[in-house]
């Protein structure tokens, strides 16, 4: 599976603030990254969150 990257995430933040208006920049790039990598949390080597569409869930949740 593909994981999405902090440029990747950022790029997108960009062409949303070229797109749709805004400010520029993040508050705070460790909170970026630690919800980038939230999705793929394990528990006893077991994925807390198994299928993609409960990856994105958890990613969307945790950069908006």
């Amino acid at each position: 599976m593909k994981k999405i990257n902090l440029d990747e995430i950022l790029l997108i933040h960009e062409q949303m603030i070229d797109t749709f208006g805004g400010t520029n920049g993040i508050r705070d790039k460790r909170l970026l990254e630690s919800a980038i990598q939230s999705p793929y949390h394990t528990y006893s080597g077991i994925d807390i969150f198994n299928s993609i569409e409960e990856k994105a869930a958890r990613l969307g949740f945790g950069i908006i």
